[in-house]
């Protein structure tokens, strides 16, 4: 079942739907929703409700003269679907609601209004003209487009994390016509617009970070990714965003934690006291591994464990924690070719 009081949560690792067999063989009393798994789908939860909307399916490849694999992207239909977080289901037959057609794209940022009535995708076409933003309505099952507009809509690596004490969504990096990077994008639920503010130098060019808000602190946890350009791997630390203060510093933490990786999961607990990193990739000199490792940082005693590893390392996950059990779901798993060789 979903919801547990005993497992811990180093140890709980609850994965979803990881193949299609695994929904296509729920027992009948169970039978559910049809939800295909994907990689790269965009997520975001609000309370009992986990909503996961686009992806697709990505292989790695190794182009000729590379060293390391690149994933080849093929974007989905749009899947758009709600995963109910207040009764237990066996780990086979999730409780899922499809809903209507989300922006057939893949990894990009999604967010909640405070009340989560709302959600909004950032996902833009090629020009400055095109449509940057869709809003659904929970409420009617209908979506819009938003009225913002961005430089550089087509840009990937983002992530978007609401404030709920204000309304507002943050976005670090932002969409500006260069790889800079470093702007803070900060969308207005109360009036559909975008601010912006300039980001310290320590803290830019990075993409495929993941982001987490951090409940009681009232600030915004980054870690991982990518710097440009390269790329280069972000620094194995986490970054605190105060957004009253504007401020930034790194959160120093002891134990062994994880190091160097992007393409990872992160999700944190709905008290802020649990924050854990879930797979992802990491590069040793010519060797690239794609890992099931994953680590729960104590935000109270500030102190890392390892838990123990999946059995099948996966990159591009959704995840989230309920209660103490932690949830991911889709993904590209790996067995015989988690190691890439540069050869």
């Amino acid at each position: 079942m979903l919801h547990s009081s005993k497992a811990p949560l180093t140890g709980a690792v609850l994965t979803l739907a990881l193949t299609l067999t695994l929904l296509t063989h729920a027992p009948p009393a169970y039978a559910q929703t049809l939800v295909n798994p994907v990689s790269e789908a965009a997520y975001v939860r609000h309370m009992n409700k986990f909503y996961v909307a686009g992806g697709g399916l990505i292989r790695e490849i190794k182009p000729t003269g590379n060293f390391f694999t690149i994933p080849d992207r093929v974007p989905g239909d749009g899947q758009f679907a709600t995963l109910d977080l207040s009764n237990p289901w066996p780990a086979s037959a999730p409780l899922w609601t499809k809903l209507s057609t989300a922006p057939k794209a893949m990894d990009y940022p999604v967010a909640m209004n405070a009340n989560g009535t709302k959600l909004i995708a950032f996902q833009g076409g090629q020009n400055v003209t095109d449509t940057f933003a869709q809003v659904y309505d929970c409420l009617t099952d209908t979506w819009k487009p938003s009225s913002i507009r961005v430089p550089k809509p087509s840009r990937l690596g983002l992530r978007a994390v609401l404030d709920p004490r204000s309304n507002t969504v943050y976005m670090a990096g932002g969409y500006e016509d260069n790889d800079n990077l470093d702007q803070m994008y900060v969308y207005h639920w109360d009036t559909d617009q975008l601010t912006k503010d300039a980001m310290p130098v320590a803290v830019t060019r990075k993409i495929y970070y993941k982001a987490v808000w951090w409940s009681t602190k009232s600030s915004i946890l980054f870690f991982g990714g990518y710097t440009l350009p390269g790329p280069e791997f972000v620094r194995p630390e986490i970054n605190v965003f105060n957004p009253d203060a504007k401020s930034w510093s790194v959160l120093q933490t002891t134990g062994s934690g994880p190091g160097e990786r992007a393409d990872m999961c992160m999700a944190i607990s709905d008290d802020g006291t649990k924050l854990v990193i879930f797979g992802g990739r990491h590069y040793a000199k010519f060797e690239q591994a794609i890992v099931g490792e994953i680590y729960v940082l104590d935000l109270n005693t500030m102190i890392w464990t390892r838990g123990q590893d999946y059995a099948t390392p996966r990159i591009y996950t959704t995840c989230t924690i309920v209660d103490d059990t932690f949830l991911s779901w889709g993904a590209i798993g790996c067995n015989s070719y988690c190691k890439f060789y540069a050869n």
